[in-house]
């Protein structure tokens, strides 16, 4: 293992792994589209940065037992042998310290478009901070960097109600450890982030073959519409 590592946290492309506000607002098929190719464009990303090795946790399911889906190769993953999404994540970056890991930094597969430029100033910073945040503007995180992980600033994750971005701070400030914060950025979770991200990266979508218009395709919900039922997350 290379000192830098950079660290997928992927679910199987399928609806009842997926985040619900995907399904919601794209409908079940086309939520599957934008998230397969969200994930490949993280991944491309990840696989662009010079000096570092890239390990993917994948919670596979019976119809996507590998990543031929992500890639034609198969890179490889960790299987999450836990029940909660963060006791794999937190897992996962152990192990990658275990296999000889020195800094360990977790981008968000729903971030696409984040610059190259974050990555490798996350590797840098982490040799003189504990920790590094890119927040997304929704309150969550598209890259979180490690030279350690402290488990207990984790207890109870998601935080119900919580800027997950401010409290993943406050707690790694409680713990005495010194934080560099990457700019804001996105997280594709509806129209709006969807056609920004498109827009920014030139990416242009397709559904059954045919580019997806996210006018037509997506149109708004009358004010007060109920949504679809959504099974909930992995």
């Amino acid at each position: 293992m290379k000192d830098n590592c950079i660290l997928l946290t992927l679910p199987a492309p399928a609806v009842p792994a997926l985040e619900p506000a995907l399904v919601e607002n794209f409908g079940s098929d086309r939520a599957v589209t934008v998230y397969t190719e969200m994930a490949k464009q993280v991944f491309a990303l990840a696989r662009r940065q010079p000096d570092a090795d890239v390990v993917i946790c994948y919670w596979r399911d019976s119809r996507h037992p590998d990543l031929r889906w992500l890639d034609a190769d198969d890179p490889g993953f960790l299987v999450p042998r836990d029940q909660t999404f963060i006791e794999s994540f937190i897992k996962s970056v152990r192990w990658c310290f275990e296999a000889g890991a020195k800094r360990v930094v977790c981008v968000s597969a729903q971030s696409p478009g984040m610059a190259d430029e974050w990555i490798a100033k996350a590797f840098e910073m982490l040799a003189e901070r504990d920790l590094v945040l890119g927040p997304t503007r929704d309150g969550g995180w598209y890259l979180l960097g490690f030279n350690g992980i402290k488990a207990d600033m984790f207890k109870d994750y998601p935080w119900t109600g919580e800027n997950k971005g401010v409290m993943i701070g406050k707690r790694a400030k409680s713990a005495g450890q010194t934080i560099y914060t990457l700019p804001e950025f996105y997280s594709v979770i509806d129209v709006d982030t969807l056609e920004e991200w498109l827009a920014k990266t030139d990416t242009v979508l397709k559904h059954n073959g045919a580019a997806v218009n996210t006018k037509k395709d997506f149109p708004a919900k009358p004010s007060g519409s109920p949504g679809p039922d959504i099974p909930p997350a992995a």
